[in-house]
């Protein structure tokens, strides 16, 4: 590519608002979220520590000054033609909150910081309305803070921290003693270099490195290795982080091996972690992602915004090798690849083809990344900035490993995807990997084979769904679906592929439905959202989109699970997120969701009453003999039990209403009120006094002080409702495909609505409640048919993941099963 020029850049300029196209990255991002709004996997979250008399006004305009510096943190993307584009405004909205805990006892502050911080970690992004970061300021003591930052990736990567609390500092300092500050004008924005991208990628030059690169992984197989649990049908993403930092002595010793065998301390660390994945696959080729800074020019190094690329490193591997001949082949793998670096992840993905892989498997089950600490300390003004570790956001991969060079040493850190492995074998692999380095320190030349690895220790195996069972295979019958079937067979590599097959189950994940629906947009002229693609994941539901497109035509039958000679079961708001509870209760039961999308689109917002009348006649429309059995989870389980009451109305027979962890709306609003709050912490320091007088000595004094913690927690919460949860819940709404305005508009119509009795049998399967709420939550009294009430293991959200999701499925089929 040729150096980057403004007058190359010829932006639409209207009412001073900008608009530039979208860098690649950003536009696989955008059909991300709109997959999953404000989901927290797309969350870059950091926190530093900050020290001395700080002017928390004075940070502020810093954090202004820099919003003015940087154009990308005044983006917004939207989509007028379904193509994603960045709004630059000339101004956005930044606040930074100052929350004061030095109020709390000492030993509660750190406990609330970190709850605080791991809230904002996971609190997610509206894309559409910006801003697209935020950051407040947390006081632990007199001159004690602690900055959270969060930024949504389509703005950032980590490089963009560093240059964020870089430029905090000077700023900061110059505001305080009232001078200009030193930082120079920006050459470019990102707005300029995205334009400049989509000029280079389509060019001679660009095409050709591209055919390049694709012929030098074509085929390549993707690294597969064996998880704690069996993977399910789509993954939230939660992460969990562990660290450990390496010895100096150690990461001394391998910085002399690697500049004696002309390599970098990459390539060394990059090598060993390949011979691990060796030893734990026993793969022949290794093939791992990992990350370049995409900073190769001086223009682009002082610039806020996603430029961070990855790289596929391809290595062959055998036992017979010696250690320094596989960090050799490296080495000239690394080289190689830097002459690609300009090439897109994304777009390479596109036309690249993996070997088959089992379904699900995402192509690059692990990723690599290897960088010095780019949040650099600082002192400025009488204030110390020094970064601390920072909350997990989620994690694009089963395995990403990272080491990041610190003041105390290269800390190796893993974040583990909780979907497929446990935390403990993240920690494992650590372990393992320390005692590897290690090794390869002490001698370099031995075998691959010879070298000892610590064994891998794992729990049983828990088995996340029953064993799949194969669909009978449904021809395509229209010429539509056969070019639909014919697409999704070239870019699955799935031969044949019937009408009613899953998408999911195929092997499909997000970065191969972008291409898929690219060509689907080709062929047919129709930009089908990838939000339609998670509902209904089938060649079939495509083609009913296609053939009857409009918003008159919206289904709201979500078959999860559409074969079985029992009766179906009628999921209320449910999507392919219950997949594998539908699969835990085997192939013989259908399991239906009815999809509250539809309803968002409707000018004024519906009521309980309203969606639960239309639910009623659809439900009878498609299933006009019964019986019902009917569920929902959270407040689309309220919903169920008004559809509930609404068929028996129209004299239909309800088999049973399943309630999965709801609240009745009533009891909910009865623990609201103060009386109710008052009762409850009552009950709790009586319980707490008799309970340490039966404890003596340090015992007594343990409980008594948790106690006293847990009390202080209960009046905050009675006295603070909304910033305890008494809100709509952040993590249900940002797992809910639905979008967040209507979640939260259902949840204000759940305030208004009061459950009638209902005669039909109720099962109510929870999560654990504490001993002072109601083990009912509130349903036994409209329960005239009779409460059968099942307690699972897991959280609110946990319940339905694996392993946890076998036991809700096991509650639910042991009362499905004699009322069929």
């Amino acid at each position: 590519m040729n150096t980057l020029t403004e007058t190359d850049l010829q932006p639409e300029v209207k009412n001073e608002i900008y608009a530039f196209p979208c860098s690649v990255v950003q536009r696989i991002a955008w059909f991300l979220d709109r997959m999953s709004p404000a989901t927290p996997m797309m969350n870059i979250a950091v926190r530093v520590r900050l020290e001395g008399a700080l002017l928390v006004p004075r940070l502020k305009e810093a954090f202004l000054e820099i919003i003015s510096r940087h154009e990308i943190l005044r983006t917004t993307f939207d989509a007028p033609d379904g193509e994603p584009r960045q709004i630059v405004s000339p101004t956005i909205h930044f606040d930074l909150p100052h929350i004061d805990l030095r109020k709390l006892p000492a030993a509660e502050r750190t406990a609330r910081a970190e709850r605080l911080a791991a809230e904002e970690a996971l609190k997610g992004f509206d894309i559409e309305k910006g801003p697209l970061f935020r950051a407040s300021v947390l006081q632990t003591d007199n001159e004690e803070f602690i900055l959270l930052l969060t930024m949504h990736h389509m703005i950032s990567d980590g490089w963009s921290i560093g240059i964020v609390t870089n430029e905090l500092g000077e700023l900061y300092e110059a505001l305080t003693q009232q001078r200009p500050h030193s930082l120079p004008a920006l050459a470019i924005q990102y707005g300029d270099y995205a334009s400049w991208q989509q000029e280079w990628m389509n060019s001679e030059d660009y095409k050709s490195q591209l055919a390049k690169l694709k012929e030098k992984l074509d085929g390549f197989k993707p690294l597969i290795l064996e998880t704690d649990i069996a993977r399910p049908a789509s993954s939230c993403g939660t992460g969990q982080i562990r660290s450990l930092v390496l010895p100096r002595d150690l990461t001394n010793r391998l910085k002399r091996l690697s500049d004696e065998r002309g390599c970098t301390l990459f390539m060394t660390m990059f090598s060993t972690f390949v011979a691990l994945m060796y030893r734990d696959s026993r793969q022949p080729e290794i093939v791992i992602r990992t990350q370049s800074a995409g900073r190769d020019r001086v223009e682009l190094e002082p610039l806020i915004g996603w430029l961070v690329n990855s790289l596929v490193l391809r290595n062959e591997v055998s036992g017979d090798m010696a250690f320094v001949e596989l960090l050799d082949r490296v080495r000239n793998s690394v080289l190689e690849s830097i002459d690609y670096q300009d090439i897109p992840f994304e777009a390479l993905m596109e036309v690249l083809r993996p070997a088959p892989t089992p379904p699900r498997h995402p192509p690059f089950q692990v990723n690599f990344i290897f960088q010095r600490d780019l949040v650099a300390p600082w002192r400025r003004a009488g204030v110390s900035m020094t970064p601390i570790p920072s909350k997990a956001a989620g994690t694009f991969c089963d395995l990403n490993f990272f080491l990041v060079e610190r003041a105390d040493g290269w800390r190796a850190s893993v974040d583990v995807n909780g979907d497929v492995f446990h935390v403990e074998t993240g920690e494992q692999m650590l372990h393992r990997f320390a005692k590897l380095l290690e090794s390869v320190a002490s001698n370099p030349s031995q075998k691959i084979s010879a070298i000892d690895f610590p064994p891998v220790l794992r729990k049983s195996r828990q088995r996340g769904e029953a064993p799949e069972v194969s669909a009978c295979y449904v021809a395509p019958r229209t010429a539509v679906e056969e070019k639909i079937a014919s697409i999704w067979e070239d870019i699955l590599r799935v031969r044949p592929i019937g009408v009613t097959a899953n998408f999911v189950d195929l092997g499909g994940h997000s970065l191969l439905a972008v291409p898929l629906l690219v060509r689907i947009k080709e062929q047919f002229g129709l930009s089908i959202p990838l939000a339609q693609l998670f509902a209904d994941p089938t060649v079939e539901a495509m083609a009913r989109v296609i053939e009857r497109p409009g918003p008159a035509e919206a289904k709201k039958v979500v078959p999860i699970q559409p074969a079985g000679s029992r009766h179906p079961f009628f999921m209320i708001g449910g999507d392919h997120w219950f997949r594998h509870l539908a699969r835990r209760l085997g192939p013989d039961q259908p399991f239906l969701g009815l999809s509250l999308q539809p309803y968002e689109q409707l000018p004024k917002p519906a009521t309980f009453q309203e969606i639960a009348n239309d639910l009623a006649a659809l439900l009878v429309e498609i299933h006009p003999e019964g019986p019902f059995f009917l569920g929902g989870w959270c407040v689309d389980g309220a919903v169920a039990y008004e559809v509930g009451q609404r068929l028996t109305a129209m004299g239909r027979e309800v088999g049973l209403i399943v309630l999965m962890d709801v609240v009745n709306p009533f009891y909910k609003r009865v623990c609201r009120t103060k009386l109710s709050s008052a009762t409850r912490l009552a009950r709790r320091i009586v319980d707490l006094v008799r309970d340490a007088g039966r404890l003596q000595g340090r015992d007594a004094g343990r409980h008594f002080r948790d106690g006293l913690l847990d009390i202080s927690a209960r009046v905050q919460r009675a006295l603070f409702p909304s910033r305890y949860g008494e809100e709509p819940d952040q993590a249900i709404i940002q797992n809910d495909p639905s979008r967040q305005e209507f979640r939260c508009l259902l949840y204000r119509s759940e305030d208004l609505y009061t459950p009638g009795p209902n005669r039909t049998p109720l099962l109510l399967i929870r999560s654990q409640v504490d001993r002072y709420q109601d083990p009912d939550l509130g349903w036994r009294k409209v329960a005239l048919g009779g409460l059968e009430t099942v307690e699972v293991p897991g959280d609110h959200i946990g319940m339905f993941r694996e392993p946890e999701v076998e036991a809700v499925a096991a509650a639910l089929w042991n009362r499905l099963e004699p009322l069929s």
